[in-house]
């Protein structure tokens, strides 16, 4: 798979200028791909960590992944899922919803949820999707901002969409035909 077409390695480098001099502390190499069969177990036990009541269970990521109407990738690190996205395509539509969406907590804040989006973005446009859109708890401040940053607008709000009647925000996006280009 790392030599298909949708694979694509990523090199991260954390430096820390000394002296005029930089330092390597940690490299890191990042593959996204599609989210596969393979990818199944390690996809449901993130997803239960990160959505515990409100996680979709294995055979429900099982249908995801299979249905040609869904983008479903995943960050892979040295062998293991760091992270994945799923998007749902709404059929004769232009527009796509992110049913799921996680990195593993160690992982954050390395540009590895960017970088899925990113992919997400280009293999949207690629299948005519040019808007999409996503429900996250209001409470969830992380990634409001991290959706906020990424170019999402808050639409409105959806009193008790959680199980425990907790309120979500509904959120868009319009993509720009230059993530294509990056």
């Amino acid at each position: 798979e790392a030599d298909s077409p949708m694979a694509n390695n990523y090199s991260d480098r954390t430096v820390y200028p000394f002296i005029g001099l930089f330092y390597q502390v940690e490299e890191t190499s990042i593959v996204i791909e599609r989210a596969s069969s393979e990818h199944l177990k390690e996809i449901e036990e993130l997803e239960r960590d990160c959505f515990s009541r409100e996680a979709f269970s294995r055979r429900q990521i099982r249908y995801l992944i299979k249905s040609p109407s869904v983008t479903a990738l995943v960050a892979t690190l040295k062998g293991s899922v760091a992270g994945y996205i799923i998007c749902v395509g709404r059929r004769d539509s232009s527009s796509g919803r992110i049913y799921t969406f996680c990195v593993r907590p160690e992982y954050r804040r390395k540009k590895i949820a960017s970088r899925l989006l990113m992919e997400l973005e280009k293999e949207c446009l690629l299948k005519g999707i040019n808007r999409l859109t996503l429900e996250v708890g209001e409470d969830n401040i992380a990634a409001y901002g991290f959706y906020n940053k990424n170019g999402f607008a808050e639409l409105y709000k959806i009193p008790g969409y959680y199980s425990d009647g907790s309120t979500a925000l509904k959120m868009e996006k319009f993509i720009k035909e230059a993530v294509l280009q990056d």
